[in-house]
């Protein structure tokens, strides 16, 4: 479900936010993950490879229900973010990976059914600045 709120409220406050009920996304990343709606066959593996603060990731397992979501973020500071919304939101089939994407590309070539690549992160609230 996607709701519009005001801007002077606060969902990410509210207790069922706190327990994991739903997580808020900007419109820009809304229009980026909605492409996922698309994929009708079964996906293993999922990797978003620059996935902090986790929205599109978690969007992604709930919409296609993989047996496996690895979340990378090249920035090491930004994983606790990362890994928190996750255990927050009950993601469990999840790992979370601090791996330069190169690295990560020659580690694990061909092995995800679907990468989610948000370039340039629209996570950050830049169209709507």
């Amino acid at each position: 479900m996607v709701d519009r709120l005001a801007l002077e409220s606060q969902p990410g406050k509210h207790c069922l936010h706190q327990a994991g009920h739903y997580y808020c996304l900007d419109f820009s990343s809304i229009f980026a993950a909605s492409t996922l709606l698309t994929i009708r066959q079964p996906v293993k593996l999922i990797l978003d490879m620059y996935a902090v603060p986790g929205g599109k990731s978690i969007f992604a397992w709930k919409t296609l229900n993989p047996g496996l979501l690895l979340c990378n973020e090249v920035i090491g500071k930004r994983m606790g973010m990362l890994i928190s919304n996750l255990k927050r939101c009950q993601i469990n089939l999840s790992a979370a990976a601090n791996l330069d994407s190169k690295i990560l590309a020659e580690k694990m070539p061909q092995t995800a059914n679907l990468v989610i690549v948000d370039a340039p992160c629209t996570g950050q609230s830049l169209l709507a600045k």
